[in-house]
């Protein structure tokens, strides 16, 4: 909330009041963290139980459960928003039960709690800023997107892929690094390059899928959307650039972690799913120019 109204002011741009951004925020964030709690110890469970590799379905269910609960959660928040002092006091209440359970984390008994505490709010005040960024690429564009109702319908479901695929990428490369079946080298080696190849079989059927499936719920709302051809080659175009620009993430937060002595659980996927979401709006637009949609 902050940094979204830090970035408004920088770029000249007109935003709600900041407590409203935190009631939106927060409240909106705890929401859906709740339903992700849920859903995220349910799968574990059942990864374990039946014997799934937790590297290759644990991000993309979890992600795309996120994508799915979080703007509900944010609608719900934004009717508590805008509301005078009632938004005002609740934004006093969460500000303050933040800070209380920053302070209680830093400050616990257990070492292994502290830790948790400390790298988490580092890696995500960094997540939180790069995916703003991502934020202010789309309100730069938004008229192009207004435009063509169909690339709004694209949006969620193209960067969210991304996550899906980074999630997969790092944590496989993560396992291997600390299992000790690749090595932490400037180059990435054979095994490390049969992932990435993967990767972009993956990324090759799923931008598929997402304009597809983009065009057909174009065509069942009716809303103006470009050609099927176009459609698909923004699609695959802007989703082949970001797999090449996710594998470099993905291998450098894996490798830097590791030679850090970083619990990769804590970092890898934080920071490649927020650079991910500069990285793969940035891609999408340039796409979007490449093939002249919009």
């Amino acid at each position: 909330a902050l940094v979204a109204a830090l970035f408004g002011a920088v770029v000249g741009r007109d935003t709600i009041p900041v407590w409203d951004l935190v009631v939106v925020s927060v409240v909106g964030g705890v929401v859906a963290s709740l339903v992700l709690v849920v859903v995220t110890v349910g799968l574990a469970r059942a990864a374990y139980s039946r014997g799934w590799n937790m590297d290759d379905v644990g991000a993309p269910a979890i992600t795309a459960t996120g994508d799915l609960v979080a703007i509900p959660a944010l609608l719900l928040a934004a009717n508590l928003a805008t509301r005078g002092a009632v938004s005002v006091t609740l934004a006093a209440v969460v500000t303050v039960a933040t800070v209380a359970a920053l302070v209680y984390g830093l400050l616990h008994s257990r070492p292994e709690i502290r830790r948790l505490v400390r790298e988490s709010v580092v890696v995500l005040t960094f997540a939180a800023v790069v995916s703003v960024l991502a934020g202010v690429v789309l309100e730069s564009r938004v008229d192009t997107f207004l435009s063509t109702p169909a690339l709004l319908i694209m949006f969620p479901a193209f960067i969210a892929m991304f996550g899906s695929l980074g999630g997969i990428l790092s944590s496989r490369l993560t396992s291997k690094l600390h299992l000790g079946l690749i090595d932490p080298t400037p180059v990435p080696g054979r095994l490390a390059a049969l992932d990435f190849s993967v990767t972009y079989l993956f990324a090759g059927f799923i931008f598929t899928v997402v304009a597809l499936g983009t065009l057909l719920a174009a065509n069942l709302l009716g809303v103006a959307a470009p050609g099927a051809w176009s459609l698909l080659g923004v699609s695959l175009l802007g989703g082949m650039m970001g797999t090449t620009l996710l594998a470099l993430v993905a291998y450098g937060a894996a490798t830097a972690t590791y030679r850090f002595g970083l619990d990769p659980d804590n970092h890898a996927i934080p920071i490649v799913t927020s650079v991910m979401d500069f990285l793969g709006m940035l891609c999408l637009v340039a796409a979007m120019a490449i093939v002249q949609v919009g």
